[in-house]
């Protein structure tokens, strides 16, 4: 995976932790507002305060709405940055604009005024850990209404004012390096999961490699080895039957048409063999030109008659039109017997496909 798609999907992973932080954080603003209420119960007029309470839970009722909605049908960075961050200015704004109702009433006042606004800040700058951005907004919109208010009313004190710029500024400087450091984690993060994923895709593709034959895609001797040993494992061996196959006369397309030509025919030999096969049925490739298919559960008057499909399959058609390879198959049938074990089952088959060779090839001989 490339740094530029690391890097978007690091941003997208902050957005989405930023969006369930800030959800979280405003469904916690009614307390702010009972804050707000009781430090200023009986020294600010009642109604300048409760219109601004009105106004700023008209304003938060929407954005808690929309925040929560956003974050259940998951958050996306391109398409909701633009409003997520409205809504953080909207509340740093409705927070700042407290300043009109409650300044200017006493020097102890204004100065919890701007312990509420710093307290604020601080406490908010956890959930904006991830969009500094957007914490941009909240502290600017909160001290634009500071700042209208020492400049229109004269109150509180600039002094305070500027107290509280600072305060943001050094936060935001503080902030920096703690965010630099969280996308740096989300980043490894991501480098880890994609080269997790890489190392199980490799492990996925080396155990299939391991277990096939790299021509034809058929199991391989090891694998067949597995399947025979576990059919025949136990004190009584499982109902099984083997067909090994031989392409007769092999050796002459190689001859004539060299081993690019012969290697095209394995593959077309093994798709043949294998569309004609039942669900759990094997066949696997023996060696050379020679397959070996294993039915599961299979009598010996099924595995003749499942071998003479077979047989009649490759002859009825030509393995491959350019060149023309036109070419029989000769079978051997064996059938699992008491006390079998995978060898004993595959020298007799082996032996029946000799028979098979001998009497003239294209036929099916049972051990």
């Amino acid at each position: 995976m490339s740094a530029p798609t690391d890097l978007a999907r690091a941003d997208q992973l902050g957005f989405e932790q930023f969006v369930h932080s800030l959800a979280q954080h405003l469904r916690h603003t009614p307390f702010g507002w009972a804050l707000v209420l009781g430090l200023s119960w009986g020294q600010a007029p009642l109604g300048p305060l409760l219109l601004w309470l009105g106004v700023f839970a008209l304003v938060w009722l929407p954005s808690l709405w929309f925040i929560w909605r956003c974050g259940k049908r998951g958050p996306v960075l391109a398409q909701d940055r633009g409003v997520v961050y409205a809504v953080a200015a909207l509340d740093g704004l409705g927070w700042g604009v407290v300043v009109w109702v409650l300044a200017g009433l006493s020097p102890v006042l204004d100065s919890w005024v701007l312990a509420l606004l710093c307290g604020l800040a601080a406490l908010s700058a956890v959930v904006y850990l991830t969009q500094l951005q957007a914490f941009r907004l909240y502290l600017g919109a909160m001290g634009l209404g500071l700042l209208a208010c020492v400049l229109i009313r004269q109150v509180p004190d600039w002094r305070l004012a500027i107290a509280f710029g600072v305060f943001a500024l050094l936060l935001l400087r503080l902030l920096q390096p703690v965010s630099a450091r969280l996308e740096q984690g989300r980043l490894h993060e991501i480098g880890n999961e994609s080269l997790a994923a890489r190392l199980s895709d490799s492990l996925a593709r080396k155990e299939v490699e391991a277990a096939t034959d790299a021509l034809t895609g058929l199991l391989n001797r090891r694998s067949l080895d597995a399947l025979l040993q576990a059919g025949l494992s136990g004190p009584v061996p499982r109902q099984m039957a083997l067909l090994m196959l031989d392409i007769d006369h092999f050796k002459q397309i190689n001859d004539r048409h060299g081993h690019a030509c012969g290697d095209a025919a394995l593959r077309a030999f093994a798709d043949r063999v294998r569309a004609q096969l039942r669900d759990g049925d094997h066949c696997a490739r023996y060696g050379g030109e020679e397959f070996v298919v294993l039915l599961p559960g299979a009598s010996r008057e099924r595995a003749v008659e499942i071998a003479e499909r077979l047989r009649l399959a490759v002859q009825g058609q030509p393995l491959l039109s350019q060149p023309l390879v036109d070419n029989t198959v000769s079978i051997g049938v064996s059938v699992v017997a008491p006390m079998d074990q995978p060898a004993h089952l595959l020298e007799r088959a082996d032996a029946a496909l000799y028979r098979a060779k001998s009497e003239g090839r294209n036929r099916v001989c049972v051990a």
